[in-house]
Order: structure tokens, then sequence, then C-alpha cells
């Protein structure tokens, strides 16, 4: 897939070195064909941006899941060792005590897990955001060009 700013660019290129109507201080002719094609190619890079943020998101949930998974899994872990050691009062106090850490270090795993995954998720929807401003720009710049007869 192009470049959504190189073909914004050549866009802009055939906008600018377009001849004016006669008698017209804003109106342009273009080559329809290259216009077209201009703008079906621009329209073939769009999606990826949009895919991108939705690989984004989904990758945001299949973490958090598998974060969940495993905290679950921690502390059911943690609770079988503790129901098992209930017998003996020692061996009790011991497992209480390591099933707490087994929980507590879950739990922070866990709220780990999770911003590391918030975190990538900002991180990606920025850029897909900041891809989009600049296109956003890039079109309002030739919008303006085309309106001030540049």
């Amino acid at each position: 897939m192009e470049a959504i700013d190189m073909l914004l660019n050549d866009l802009e290129s055939e906008l600018l070195k377009a001849k004016k109507v006669t008698f017209s201080n804003t109106d342009i002719v273009v080559n329809r064909k290259t216009m077209l094609e201009l703008v079906t190619r621009i329209r073939a890079s769009l999606p990826q941006v949009i895919q991108d943020a939705m690989r984004i998101n989904r990758d945001e949930q299949e973490i958090i899941a598998r974060a969940n998974a495993y905290a679950q899994s921690t502390i059911d872990e943690a609770q079988s060792r503790l129901q098992t050691a209930v017998d003996e009062n020692e061996v009790t106090k011991q497992a209480q005590q390591k099933a707490a850490a087994i929980v507590a270090d879950a739990k922070n795993e866990y709220n780990r897990i999770i911003l590391d995954a918030r975190g990538h998720g900002l991180t990606l929807l920025n850029a897909a955001e900041q891809q989009m401003q600049h296109l956003l720009d890039v079109c309002h710049e030739s919008m303006q060009n085309l309106q001030n007869g540049v």
C-alpha cells in the first residue's frame, strides 16, 4: 500500500499544475482519469489505518483476557495450596502467608499487564490518530489551495 502522504502529494501536485478555466479565478481543468486513479489509491490506503486500530483494540482485549486468566489461575492455585495446609497450624500460617504473597503477586502482575496493554494500545491508537490528523491537515491544506486558486 502506498503512503497516504505520498498520494496526497501526488493529488496536490496534479491540482497545482492544472490549468485555470477561462474567465474564472477559482475553477480549474483536471485530468479526470488521473484524479479518479489517485482517489482510488487513497481509498485503498486508508483501510490499513482502520485495520490497525481494530487490531490494536482486539490485541488489548486478548491481553486483558490472558491477564485475567493468569490472575484467576494464580488465585485458584493459592487457594488450593491454602486448603491443603489447613490441617497443621504452623503449615497453615505459612500457607496463608505464601498464598497472600502469591495473590498479591498475581494482582500486581495483572495490574502490570493491564497497564502495559493499555499503554501499548494507547501508543498505537495515538500513532493512528496522528496519521489520520496529518491526512486531514494535508486535505485541508489542499482544499485551501484549491479555494485560493494556488
